[in-house]
């Protein structure tokens, strides 16, 4: 029987086992899923970025991306929300900072491949070698996430999704807001997005 401390019929007890929980208590088994299709190794196998070994490791950003991403973060900054979650950092989450991880993406740009670009228009530049580097880690996601019955039928939708954003480089969509268009293929009968590319 709860004994009520107040109006409602509920008692605060303090917490004398020193439990680790975390607000955001989807994310273990979004990690849990990156680990078990095998793709930390993959990341390490497709995916050389860093020029030295480091505190941090390739397959540890990706995977703080993605974490970053299922939490519903909107920026690198919201890193730091993260960076303070002693639970997931318990499970071997490592977050890296928000400057680490936005030096991590500028890997990715290369400046020549942009050449050629005019604005307002759709643009798709040539694939930089970590980009192809990912598009590997990609293709090892697909293969381990699929039915594992041969695939006799494929029906691709390839199609633009907006993605709203307040950066200043941003356009605006279609929708009249200001954002973003990659395009994203999703393979039907296995109910899997497979191809994203931005525009």
């Amino acid at each position: 029987m709860n004994i009520a401390q107040g109006i409602l019929p509920f008692q605060l007890v303090a917490d004398t086992f020193k439990v680790l929980i975390t607000f955001f208590g989807g994310l273990p088994l979004v990690m849990e899923t990156f680990r078990a299709l095998g793709l930390p190794q993959s990341v390490q196998k497709h995916l050389l970025v860093l020029q030295r070994p480091g505190k941090y490791e390739e397959a540890d950003y990706v995977e703080s991306f993605l974490i970053l991403f299922a939490a519903g973060g909107g920026c690198l900054d919201d890193f730091h929300l993260l960076r303070q979650e002693a639970a997931l950092q318990k499970l071997g989450l490592k977050v890296p900072s928000p400057e680490a991880a936005r030096f991590f993406l500028h890997a990715f740009h290369e400046d020549e491949a942009l050449q050629g670009w005019i604005s307002h228009q759709a643009f798709i530049p040539e694939e930089t070698e970590f980009l192809q580097g990912l598009g590997h880690v990609n293709r090892d996601l697909i293969r381990k996430a699929t039915i594992q019955e041969p695939p006799w039928k494929a029906t691709i939708d390839w199609d633009a999704t907006v993605i709203e954003s307040d950066k200043r480089e941003a356009e605006y969509t279609y929708l009249g807001c200001r954002g973003y268009q990659p395009v994203v293929a999703y393979w039907a009968e296995q109910d899997r997005v497979f191809g994203f590319q931005p525009l």
